[in-house]
């Protein structure tokens, strides 16, 4: 289980956020989520639960993480986590390229949605996560295409 410190007030800082969100009073899901203008954007914020930020999230994920690295690009904008000759970065796929872009060589990438497969995070209070499978769903192989040799 990796342990994370989990805040529950307003983020001071602008950007990207691991997130736990409430669905409904016995369930709950991570995600990420942009804190930017005093506001989570593209969330209702009565669903965040607490917050930490992504940079302290990824800080935490163990060296040998056991996920399996695509050589692949997403089709449609996503975040990602991407694997580097320097380590474990987070990066946003704006359609066309990495965000930030990665200043050494990219080894692979991972979805969020394979990072959750593959690592147990505490949970701040007492709901449940949704479980995760560590296979895709269709709608993840979607977004994904083959990276040209």
């Amino acid at each position: 289980m990796i342990a994370l410190n989990w805040k529950k007030d307003e983020p001071v800082t602008p950007g990207a956020y691991f997130v736990a969100i409430t669905l409904g009073q016995h369930l709950g899901e991570y995600g990420v989520a942009q804190w930017a203008n005093s506001q989570w954007e593209h969330a209702a914020p009565e669903t965040i639960l607490a917050w930490v930020p992504i940079e302290t999230m990824v800080a935490t994920l163990p060296p040998a993480l056991p996920l399996k690295w695509r050589q692949t690009n997403p089709l449609a904008p996503d975040w990602g986590f991407l694997l580097t000759e320097s380590g474990i970065l987070f990066a946003d796929w704006d359609g066309s390229c990495w965000q930030p872009t990665p200043q050494t060589t990219v080894l692979g990438s991972a979805t969020l949605g394979d990072l959750l497969a593959k690592c147990q995070f505490n949970w701040p209070g007492t709901l449940v996560p949704l479980p995760t499978t560590s296979a895709p769903d269709d709608a993840d192989l979607a977004n994904w295409e083959e990276v040209p040799e």
